[in-house]
């Protein structure tokens, strides 16, 4: 007597619903997406028409930054000033805190030119926080002076 044994079938494998899935996938992660756009600013740069009220002179350090980046710290009253022209954050705050002497919290002025670099400015400003001078205003020219 003869016994037929299992029948083999052909295994396959579908691929469409794979494609399915991963065409899914795709939609779902175009969708989720976010794209960031930049735009630029056209910017004014400020001008007063009236005068504003001046610092006092007590305890004021006058940093002068000139469009070529170069930085001289003084004091309004002194006769004497230091003049740096590199990039270099802590040299400026060293220079800041030697001409600022005894006085532990003064007012620091920046005076830059408006050809002068933000790179230079946001320099003055990092050099005086690094020093722990907190108190930073900003000279403003007058309309009339233009």
């Amino acid at each position: 007597m003869r016994f037929s044994g299992p029948e083999s079938e052909d295994v396959n494998i579908s691929l469409t619903p794979l494609v399915d899935v991963v065409f899914l996938l795709l939609i779902f992660f175009m969708v989720s997406t976010t794209f960031s756009t930049e735009s630029q600013l056209r910017l004014r740069l400020p001008s007063s028409d009236r005068s504003s009220e001046p610092l006092t002179e007590r305890q004021q350090l006058l940093v002068d930054i000139s469009q070529f980046g170069q930085y001289v710290i003084r004091r309004p009253t002194a006769n004497s000033s230091r003049t740096y022209g590199s990039d270099d954050a802590e040299v400026l705050s060293e220079l800041l805190k030697e001409t600022a002497g005894e006085w532990e919290e003064p007012v620091i002025v920046i005076r830059a030119d408006r050809r002068s670099s933000h790179e230079s400015v946001m320099l003055a400003l990092d050099a005086a926080r690094r020093v722990g001078f907190l108190s930073v205003t900003f000279s403003l020219q007058s309309q009339a002076g233009q």
